[in-house]
């Protein structure tokens, strides 16, 4: 696998929204990965879902890796560094503790990069 040094900037920046509903366990999760044998270099993950309860909880994981935990009701993960993303990773945004039938929403920001192994 590459390093952040090896990453090397193909584009402008890309934004993804992405959604998805609580289920009847209190859990909504948006889980995502990058596509082909690109890596992508993600500068910010915005997360909302607005009538999350007090005491429900997010985070964003990276293979299971913790990265930050999240303000549920809205919030962002971004600075630098930025999060290098590679193909086979799998990404995940995961609210607890949240209203059955409540839609989380994300915002991703990226760019396509290029890497040596």
């Amino acid at each position: 696998m590459g390093t952040v040094s090896d990453l090397s900037v193909d584009q402008l920046p890309q934004r993804s929204p992405l959604s998805a509903i609580t289920d009847a366990a209190g859990v909504c999760s948006i889980r995502f990965a990058v596509p082909g044998q690109v890596a992508w270099e993600v500068s910010q993950i915005t997360v909302e879902m607005p009538d999350a309860p007090i005491g429900a909880t997010a985070f964003l994981r990276v293979n299971g890796s913790l990265v930050t935990p999240l303000i549920p009701t809205g919030d962002a993960a971004a600075g630098d560094p930025p999060l290098p993303v590679y193909a086979g990773d799998v990404v995940e945004i995961r609210w607890e503790g949240a209203t059955p039938g409540d839609q989380g929403r994300a915002l991703l920001i990226y760019r396509t990069a290029s890497y040596r192994r």
